[in-house]
């Protein structure tokens, strides 16, 4: 054979489509996407790239006018594909320290989270704690994969390459339970015709930023990718999420987060200072600290990624490793403002200060075995633990008949008390649900909630007053539903108990936190507390406003939660046992009238009467059995107590919570029953029965 007669051959040898998969054009960019990333990024049935992420570069595309390409494929070749050139930019992807001696990230354009499915025929999972010692899927080398063995040491991670094979093998019984994102799975299990024999925990595990990636000496083509994203407007992203993600309630993105209305003045400012230096304290969590990667994290960071975004700001952030560093920075000019701050008097020589952005109670910790605390009163005498370099400390001075042990840090605060060299300690409900997880101190809990209030928002700089007037108008447009999100992502103070239902509702009522009734934390009491309490509340003939609530972690507790505004009764906040209950999700409710669950209009006023009649009759509260209705149109009975809520001499609002009683109905009227039919027997029966004692 001849030398050329053999290559021929050799090069007939070589498949016709290979040329095809690893060449590409010279102008256009290949993007590197995951293939089993449902909604987001996956091959359609005719083998094409689809999903959010794929429609988000296409846009991408238009904004720069570039060509682009995708390979989408498995994870691990996807990073491969970056790294031998097969692919120019990585599409999705989180940061990592790992990743960032070969990579250079783009600014976030997307956020994820995870949360625990399984099978519905199991014992239900309430949050991730629960798996202990348990076999746990979770998609293998990845971020998460890393995340989760490195802060849950205790259960059996099994990895998988794809969410399918997780959902089986739950299916199956192989593993107890998986951790992937809501949106993917949610899709996955709808296409397989499995959405109805899964559930999920209502908890925010790993939720990280997207970025784009490239390689690191490609400096260029990063500064192109970031001129793109800055292009394209929330309004855009949200209009393609909406067509991935059905439900409102599993979107990053909602249509409705737009640019606030600013003067030609204000608009004239934002153009003349596009950008803005926030300086954050890396020592504050969870409002502002170091997170995973060392990246900025925390509450602050969220809300000032939400401002920039109503505004059209680019607020960058500048770290500081302490709050007096962080202010001396502000002093110099060297930031333009502080993102998260609560003032004080001696602050405003130096800076001006807008509208808060969120506020949270002070709260009593103290040991699992100590007393009730209704008020600052019963702390007299007490010692009293508190971080000397925090807000409380400016407001503890207010009361002086508190013995105050100042402290050195947060964690020895917690500890304190935990030891019992300190009888309480005065945090904020955000910091104490933080610390006392983070230093696993089981024997503490919330004792009690303090009348002040942490107030947080944003100081500026002096000699800015527009970019305050601006900061508020965009503060006052963040809607509750923005508001509980974040809020949600970076609580962790949770309590749970075995006590009965009927005891608690009795004697705790449910406190509205935090802008529009967003519920934050529970207190709920032993038996013998409660009854400390009603024997307190029994010597007084009426308690002071901010004595009348008691917060309760509602979601801990198996029944629907509501507060419904009076007379209207229209519903204002309800828990997550909602969708359990009546089919609902949380957002269909609010808002509208509690007429929706009840079977008809005649026994939704039936009711109304009830309450008007238990109100004229001097009584604060109605316990009912009533008929409810569910989204499905399915009837059932439920138990239901109705508080009352006063502001001053008039009802404001009532709190409803409802369970379930079809069971326990159907339960005794079978032993009803069996009672009659025994009895019949024992009656009719000819024979005489002697019982003797």
């Amino acid at each position: 054979m001849t030398k050329k007669s053999a290559i021929l051959f050799i090069l007939l040898l070589i498949p016709a489509n290979a040329p095809a998969q690893e060449q590409k054009p010279a102008d256009t960019l290949v993007i590197a996407l995951r293939n089993d990333l449902m909604p987001l990024s996956f091959l359609s049935v005719d083998g094409q790239p689809a999903g959010f992420l794929v429609d988000m570069w296409k846009l991408w595309a238009e904004k720069t006018g570039r060509k682009i390409g995708f390979r989408i494929e498995a994870w691990d070749d996807t990073l491969e594909s970056l790294k031998n050139g097969k692919a120019d930019i990585h599409g999705a992807l989180f940061y990592s320290q790992e990743r960032e001696k070969f990579m250079a990230f783009s600014r976030p354009f997307y956020e994820f989270s995870m949360c625990v499915f399984f099978p519905k025929h199991d014992e239900k999972i309430h949050n991730i704690s629960e798996l202990k010692g348990q076999k746990t899927g979770i998609t293998g080398g990845t971020a998460q994969e890393e995340f989760l063995r490195k802060n849950y040491p205790d259960i059996e991670f099994i990895p998988f390459k794809r969410v399918e094979d997780m959902i089986y093998a739950a299916r199956e019984g192989k593993i107890r339970a998986f951790l992937s994102t809501p949106a993917s799975v949610l899709t996955i299990l709808s296409q397989t015709g499995l959405a109805g024999g899964f559930d999920s925990t209502n908890e925010t595990i790993f939720a990280r930023k997207l970025h784009a990636g490239v390689l690191k000496q490609n400096q260029e083509l990063l500064a192109l990718v970031n001129k793109g994203f800055e292009a394209i407007s929330d309004r855009e992203l949200a209009e393609i999420e909406s067509r991935w993600i059905l439900d409102p309630a599993k979107r990053y993105f909602t249509s409705e987060i737009s640019r606030v209305k600013l003067t030609a003045e204000e608009e004239t400012w934002i153009k003349n200072h596009p950008s803005v230096s926030l300086g954050i304290a890396t020592v504050l969590p969870p409002f502002s600290f170091n997170g995973e990667n060392n990246a900025p994290a925390g509450m602050a960071m969220d809300y000032a990624e939400l401002l920039g975004r109503r505004t059209g700001i680019s607020l960058q952030v500048t770290r500081t490793e302490s709050p007096e560093k962080m202010i001396s920075l502000l002093k110099a000019k060297e930031v333009d403002g502080i993102a998260f701050f609560a003032s004080f008097p001696q602050s405003e020589k130096y800076l001006l200060f807008t509208e808060s952005y969120l506020s949270m109670p002070w709260v009593v910790i103290t040991r699992s075995d100590y007393p009730f605390v209704r008020d600052i009163e019963d702390l007299t005498g007490k010692k009293i633990a508190v971080f000397k370099s925090g807000t409380i400390w400016q407001v503890i001075h207010n009361y002086p008949n508190i013995e105050v042990i100042p402290v050195n840090t947060r964690e020895d605060v917690l500890e304190m008390v935990s030891l019992g060299t300190a009888d309480a300690a005065l945090m904020n409900i955000a910091s104490a649900g933080h610390y006392t997880s983070k230093l696993g101190l089981g024997n503490l809990k919330v004792a009690g909630i303090f009348s002040e209030k942490l107030e947080a928002g944003l100081g500026i700089r002096k000699d800015w007053p527009e970019l305050v007037s601006i900061l508020n108008k965009a503060i006052e447009a963040i809607t509750p539903e923005e508001h509980g999100v974040i809020q949600k992502k970076w609580m962790s103070l949770h309590y749970e108990t075995g006590i009965d239902w009927r005891t608690v509702l009795r004697w705790i009522t449910v406190i509205c936190l935090i802008f529009l009734s967003v519920l934050i934390t529970a207190l709920i009491w032993n038996r013998r507390l409660a009854r400390e309490i009603v024997e307190r509340r029994r010597s007084e003939e009426e308690l002071k406003k901010n004595r009348d609530y008691l917060e309760i972690l509602n979601n801990s507790l198996a029944d629907a939660v509501f507060t419904v505004g009076f007379p209207g009764r229209i519903i204002v906040y309800v828990n997550d046992r909602i969708t359990k209950l009546f089919g609902y999700l949380p957002y269909e409710c609010i808002g509208r009238n509690i007429c929706m669950l009840y079977p008809s209009e005649e026994e939704y006023l039936k009711v109304g009467e009830k309450i008007v009649k238990t109100l004229a009759e001097g009584k604060n509260a109605l316990d009912i059995e009533q008929v409810m209705k569910k989204k499905n149109g399915e009837l059932f009975l439920a138990e239901i107590r109705v508080t009352f809520m006063t502001e001053g001499n008039n009802i404001s609002s009532l709190i409803s919570i409802i369970r379930d009683i079809s069971e326990r109905k159907r339960a005794e009227n079978a032993l009803k029953e069996s009672e009659d039919q025994f009895r019949a027997m024992f009656e009719n029966h000819y024979a005489v029965m002697l019982l003797i004692d």
